[in-house]
């Protein structure tokens, strides 16, 4: 009889043990939709910010040692479409590191102000 009693308490304790770990909170913080895709946009801006500065730092080395540059060379050396070297270019100018010669057409070029 005292047997059965020790091991309906030790039952009893057992069932409680588990119970416990089942109920309580877990440890790891689940993030909304939201916070992780803030993150996400963050990561993803942090990366495109990086690139386009180095994008625009090879230009800068590129026209280091030329008195002149042109969309089609900046274009044929980063291998991008003519509507990205634009706004690369521009963003430079912008910049004051490149000033654009002419203002439309094929006789525009850049050089080194």
């Amino acid at each position: 009889m005292e047997i059965e009693i020790y091991i309906f308490i030790l039952g009893l304790i057992a069932g409680a043990v588990v119970v416990f770990l089942f109920l309580r909170k877990p440890k790891i913080k689940i993030k909304s939709p939201a916070e992780a895709g803030r993150e996400n946009l963050a990561t993803f801006n942090a990366q495109r910010d990086k690139k386009e500065a180095e994008t625009l730092a090879k230009i800068l080395d590129f026209a280091e040692g030329k008195e002149k540059i042109t969309n089609d060379e900046v274009q044929k050396l980063l291998n991008v479409s003519d509507t990205s070297v634009g706004r690369y270019l521009d963003e430079l100018e912008k910049q004051g590191k490149l000033k654009q010669i002419a203002d439309t057409g094929r006789g525009v070029y850049y050089t080194k102000p």
